[in-house]
């Protein structure tokens, strides 16, 4: 009898804890489309890297603080950026490149935007097991030949930040 209930509140406890999971803010869930190097793709993409930052800095649970760009997905972008944002896991376990459309590019006045351009962030960590890929070999090419009217992208920039942790994505 007394192993009997021991094993019904340990199964109550394995039933209420595989109902509790953090939940995080999959780009899929805000539009990304993976595994599709169209630049309609690579806007769409951006935007929903964009829109799961906002939402994970106003939620109020501190459990969906966390933007995911999931494992088994390669994600071709545009240029990415936010400000002022604070206690955020930015996990990237999938593929991130940035795209090759020098052409479309976004600027920012009388220079392009930077791949990730962060401003006024704190207490951020970004981490994972997947790659953000620059795709600087057209950029560098562009360069040499100084074809870069408005600069070319730096793969990574913050301004204005506080306890920053980066490890684990391979750049």
């Amino acid at each position: 009898m007394r192993n009997s209930k021991l094993i019904l509140i340990l199964a109550a406890a394995i039933l209420y804890l595989s109902q509790v999971q953090c939940k995080v803010q999959n780009i899929l869930d805000f539009g990304a489309i993976p595994d599709d190097d169209s630049l309609k793709a690579e806007q769409v993409n951006a935007q929903a890297f964009m829109d799961a930052l906002v939402a994970a800095n106003y939620t109020t649970d501190g459990t969906e603080r966390e933007v995911l760009v999931p494992s088994g997905h390669s994600f071709g972008m545009m240029a990415v950026w936010g400000d002022e944002f604070t206690n955020i896991t930015i996990t990237i376990d999938g593929n991130i490149k940035a795209s090759k459309r020098f052409n479309k590019w976004p600027t920012n006045g009388n220079s392009v935007r930077n791949f990730m351009d962060f401003n006024e962030i704190h207490n951020v960590i970004f981490r994972g097991v997947g790659t953000v890929d620059g795709q600087g070999y057209m950029w560098w090419i562009r360069e040499y030949l100084s074809l870069n009217h408005k600069g070319r992208p730096h793969l990574f920039h913050v301004n204005g930040a506080t306890n920053i942790e980066i490890f684990g994505i391979r750049w």
